[in-house]
């Protein structure tokens, strides 16, 4: 979408004036989100079944990270990208 001015006391964002879209079936509670450099991140699940998902925005391929194969066994709250 494009940016609204943010300066405004309303803003309205209309799906329909969407530049793009993309439909993703989550099957897991989502906990967080991140976008960077054309990747949408996010982390979901619960206590040892959490996933982080990487999307690549232009491909619309995605790679999953099982949490809990790789030590990370309580529920993901949060996703932060430092760059």
């Amino acid at each position: 979408m494009d940016m609204p001015y943010i300066f405004e006391e309303d803003i309205t964002v209309n799906v329909n004036l969407a530049t793009e879209t993309y439909y993703l079936p989550f099957k897991k509670v989502i906990q967080d989100t991140a976008f960077n450099n054309n990747y949408l991140y996010y982390v979901c699940g619960t206590s040892n079944q959490g996933e982080l998902w990487q999307i690549d925005m232009k491909t619309k391929k995605a790679k999953v990270i099982d949490l809990p194969q790789n030590g990370l066994n309580s529920e993901p709250e949060g996703i932060e990208i430092i760059s």
